[in-house]
C-alpha cells in the first residue's frame, strides 16, 4: 500500500473513533461543541496542507 493511502487510511479512522467518541457523549455544551467543530476544522486544514507537502515531495522524488 502507498504511505499517502495508508496514511489517509489513519486519518479516516482517527476521525471515525473521534466522531464514535462524541457521540456516547451527549450532554456537551455549547462551547465545548464550538471548541470541537474548531479543532476539527483546524485538523482538515492541517491535514489538506501535510498532503499538500506530500504531493510536493513525492513530485521531487525525495
Amino acid at each position: 500500500m502507498e504511505p499517502r493511502e495508508k496514511l489517509a487510511e489513519l486519518n479516516k479512522a482517527k476521525l471515525e473513533k473521534v466522531e464514535e467518541y462524541l457521540q456516547s457523549k451527549v450532554n456537551l455544551r455549547e462551547d465545548h461543541q464550538q471548541k470541537i467543530d474548531n479543532a476539527k476544522n483546524e485538523w482538515q486544514a492541517s491535514w489538506n496542507k501535510f498532503m499538500e507537502v506530500l504531493l510536493v515531495l513525492e513530485s521531487l522524488e525525495i
